[in-house]
């Protein structure tokens, strides 16, 4: 980068243009990097519990921009033009969000069950992301928190973030007109509306805060407060808020000195990465671990709004600002990519997965040449052009999506007519049975089918998901020549972890299952083992709870 184009970096002061529009600040896009870059790295599993924190500095950075473009045209206009605003958002980001619906939609449809509830969910979160409803989707259709392992398979879990921000988007272009027609114009009306704006982001933090339970609350369901803690929009306003409460701040920063503001910044940018490393999932969100990496944000803001030094310098660099701006196409590639990657390859290491998710800026890349920034910067999109861009995206996107709802029944007609023209499926001793054992029903069970000079011997080892399905493999086994043992035992995890029953009798039950059954594999090993187990309930720590058998 050479000294002419670094100068212009240098003088970016938050002070307007000659159209009143803010100048542009590259420190503020090397920010972008810093947060993107913590939610790829945590997502991937490699390290930093608390990089999901990167969505909060991202929610600053869009109050400071938005307020920061939104204010200024109010003070040189006296008014805010909601089309021209509204239509800037909907080029910026609607094309991309679509591109990424569709290939999740279509990937869906090729590379994942059709049986199950996956699809379902990730159509209805999908169709709810066309319309930036998607907080309000996950918190209706997914039933788990955004850190379970059902929840973390969504490929479309992280556009949660894009509907809490064009909801902000939405509310507070109105907020910032019915505040300047109470108030009006002028030094003591700035005042009021400052005060305004404050009160509205403290009463959003406890509001959080109480739900997620960073504060003392009443009675209620714990996770589902916490859910809607974590995904709606009234909790999360506060972070938006404080970008706006930067920007309002813009003609007091440039008093800062220099040192000062290289002091500032490097203390921001300490607090967000802190809050990456000492930050782990169980902290309630949002709350007041979430001040750290917001407040980090507000900090480097403020430092590089005199000039850019010290960290602004750094983070005014170009391969920082590069893929500061591609920083939206990369938040929304990654995560599918990472979760499609997952589903092929289970066994996958968290470094191949954080390559994958850097592999991902290849889509980003054409995403940003070729669709993003013809739209964004094409003089012809404006007016009705732009309605029929959204209600294009909007219609394209739904109609891949709704697919996810209709192939599995298909599939599953198919399926059925399939067994219907084959054998019908052995039948399972009333014995094995876990329906039809009564009292029983908690008390271990083994079977054992048989054939004719075996091929082998398979070991079907499980919980009461094993019992449903001991007659469809027992059908599988012998027909292909090969015994079967079953070995279940009803709520009973054969893991290396324990289930916790009120009755500790059980609880030895169960542990003497689990061990009684290894040791048998262990002595004889079989040709194959196959495991079925309710896994995605028994990680959930608000289902059963379990512990170390160590």
């Amino acid at each position: 980068m050479t000294r002419e184009v670094d100068a212009p970096r240098q003088a970016a002061a938050p002070a307007p243009d000659s159209t009143g529009r803010p100048r542009f600040r590259y420190d503020v896009q090397g920010l972008r990097t810093v947060a993107v870059a913590l939610v790829v790295v945590f997502h991937s599993g490699v390290g930093l519990p608390g990089g999901f924190l990167g969505v909060d500095v991202f929610f600053v950075i869009s109050g400071f921009v938005i307020g920061r473009l939104l204010l200024a045209e109010q003070e040189a206009t006296g008014r805010i033009a909601l089309g021209r605003f509204y239509s800037r958002r909907i080029r910026r980001l609607l094309p991309a969000l679509t591109a990424v619906l569709v290939f999740v939609a279509l990937f869906s449809i090729v590379g994942t069950s059709p049986l199950g509830d996956l699809r379902s969910t990730i159509g209805h979160v999908g169709v709810g992301a066309a319309f930036y409803v998607a907080n309000f989707a996950l918190l209706l259709f997914q039933p788990q928190g955004y850190f379970d392992v059902d929840a973390t398979s969504n490929p479309l879990l992280h556009t949660w973030t894009l509907a809490v921000e064009e909801q902000f988007y939405l509310v507070f272009p109105l907020l910032l007109i019915v505040l300047g027609r109470i108030f009006g114009r002028g030094r003591s009306a700035r005042r009021a509306f400052l005060f305004g704006i404050a009160a509205v982001a403290v009463l959003s933090f406890v509001a959080g805060a109480i739900l997620s339970g960073s504060l003392p609350a009443g009675s209620g369901d714990a996770l589902v407060s916490a859910r809607l803690a974590f995904y709606s929009s009234p909790t999360r306003a506060w972070e938006f808020l404080v970008g706006v409460l930067v920007a309002m701040a813009g003609p007091a920063v440039v008093c800062i000195g220099a040192r000062s503001a290289e002091a500032l910044g490097a203390a921001g940018l300490a607090m967000i990465v802190g809050a990456g490393i000492w930050i782990g999932e169980a902290s309630p969100t949002p709350g007041f671990t979430t001040l750290l990496p917001v407040a980090g944000a507000a900090l480097v803001i403020v430092a590089g709004g005199r000039e850019a030094r010290g960290v602004g310098r750094l983070l005014s660099s170009a391969p920082a600002v590069w893929i500061g701006d591609r920083s939206y196409g990369w938040y929304l590639w990654h995560w599918p990519f990472m979760v499609f990657a997952r589903f092929s390859f289970p066994a996958m290491s968290p470094w191949a997965v954080l390559a994958v998710g850097v592999a991902a800026l290849v889509p980003t890349e054409i995403s940003y040449r070729w669709l993003e920034q013809p739209i964004r910067r094409g003089a012809g999109w404006s007016g009705r052009r732009v309605v029929g861009l959204a209600a294009a995206c909007s219609g394209v996107a739904t109609v891949c999506l709704v697919a996810l709802w209709t192939v599995p029944s298909v599939a599953t007609a198919g399926t059925a007519q399939v067994e219907r023209s084959r054998e019908p499926v052995i039948a399972m001793p009333e014995s094995c049975l876990w329906s039809a054992r009564g009292d029983d029903a908690d008390q271990e069970v083994h079977c054992t089918w048989t054939v004719p000079k075996p091929r082998g011997k398979i070991v079907f080892v499980g919980d009461s998901h094993a019992a449903a399905l001991g007659p469809v493999m027992a059908s599988v086994a012998t027909r292909a020549g090969y015994e079967l043992s079953l070995a279940y035992r009803t709520g009973c995890p054969v893991a290396s972890v324990e289930r916790l029953y009120a009755d500790s009798t059980k609880t030895d039950a169960c542990r003497s299952f689990v061990e009684t059954t290894v040791d048998r594999l262990m002595l004889a090993p079989p040709d194959l083992v196959v495991l079925a187990a309710r896994q995605a309930e028994y990680v959930r720590a608000d289902t059963f709870p379990l512990r170390d058998p160590v």
